[in-house]
């Protein structure tokens, strides 16, 4: 191995490689050196491709990722990666990776930028032992449609009774419209429901994963009698709302249009329930539970956005009681 810096300032650094001589140019003389190093350690990926980690990777992690996670790096390393796949993993640096990240940023969310790249880091983690760190967008604060009680009873309404079943259990239990496409008569036990699957689409269809989101999400959920005498009765295996999660949203567009409530998500019907549960002084252990949340840095961020009526309601209450003890002492 030999180290030796260009006229141009950069600094080069030669191996020898199945007796073959390799350069690795780099800013600066320890990154030089570290790149000739790894490629030494793992010459058999020295000539791979980028695209032909990607795929190692997939193909390496496939069989232990979920159906959708699976589906959506495969769809990733064929649309996202279109500037940098023919490159060879040796001759990528931070710079290198930098400019990718910044170009793909330029058309993408920062959420999806950061998706692309951490499947492109563990790519590399696992196939090359490459590491680079880089800056990634941030991604802004999210603004959350949460609906007024007025408007979550406007909906149920306008519900035909399937569609109906799905959003009492969304809107006031927090399930997932996965959680509620896979649920059966047979978790149903008096007013509790034991959610514990999910509903999710696959290369061949729709197939229903027995294993939760989370840890956190295989929970037992006290409804109030009206729901459960509006989900009805059959037999243990068959399903309480027969329609897939798409064709829940898909419904619940028409719904929500219907309503004037364009901005809301039917995702946000399980928003509305936390951010009730709040408003009223639940705990928030009970409300992380109820919902299935690992942790309480999403449920928090839902419900600052707190019900209307609500919020109203207690500024009203704090304004008297401040009319009442300050004002006139």
């Amino acid at each position: 191995m030999t180290t030796s810096k260009l006229p141009s300032g950069k600094w080069r650094t030669r191996v020898y490689i199945d007796g073959k001589q390799i350069s690795f140019t780099a800013s600066t003389k320890a990154e030089s050196i570290r790149l000739a190093t790894q490629a030494t350690n793992n010459r058999q990926y020295v000539r791979m491709s980028v695209s032909a980690a990607l795929r190692g990777y997939y193909e390496a992690k496939k069989g232990i990722l979920s159906p959708s996670t699976a589906r959506e790096y495969a769809r990733s390393i064929e649309r996202d990666f279109e500037d940098i796949k023919f490159m060879r993993t040796d001759k990528l640096t931070r710079a290198t990776v930098q400019k990718w990240v910044s170009d793909y940023s330029v058309n993408h969310s920062a959420k999806s930028t950061r998706n692309a790249y951490g499947l492109l880091s563990a790519a590399l983690d696992l196939m090359c032992d490459l590491r680079f760190k880089v800056e990634l967008p941030k991604i802004p604060p999210r603004s959350y449609q949460i609906p007024s009680e007025s408007d979550f009873k406007e909906a149920i309404e306008q519900c035909d009774p399937e569609i109906k079943k799905a959003v009492l259990l969304a809107g006031i239990g927090t399930m997932r419209r996965g959680e509620i496409a896979a649920l059966t008569y047979g978790d149903i036990d008096g007013n509790v429901i034991h959610v514990h699957a999910d509903k999710i689409r696959s290369d061949s269809g729709y197939v229903v994963k027995n294993t939760p989101k989370t840890s956190a999400s295989d929970r037992y959920i006290t409804y109030p009698s009206f729901v459960i005498e509006a989900l009805g009765t059959g037999k243990k295996t068959e399903p309480v709302v027969n329609i897939s999660p798409e064709h829940i949203s898909r419904r619940w567009r028409v719904i929500r249009k219907r309503c004037g409530l364009d901005g809301v998500r039917f995702h946000d019907l399980r928003h509305y329930a936390a951010s009730i549960a709040h408003s009223l002084g639940v705990p928030d252990k009970v409300i992380q539970d109820r919902g299935g949340w690992s942790s309480d840095r999403v449920m928090k961020a839902v419900y600052r956005n707190t019900v209307k009526e609500y919020d109203d309601k207690f500024t009203d209450m704090l304004n008297e009681h401040f009319e009442k003890e300050i004002r006139h002492r």
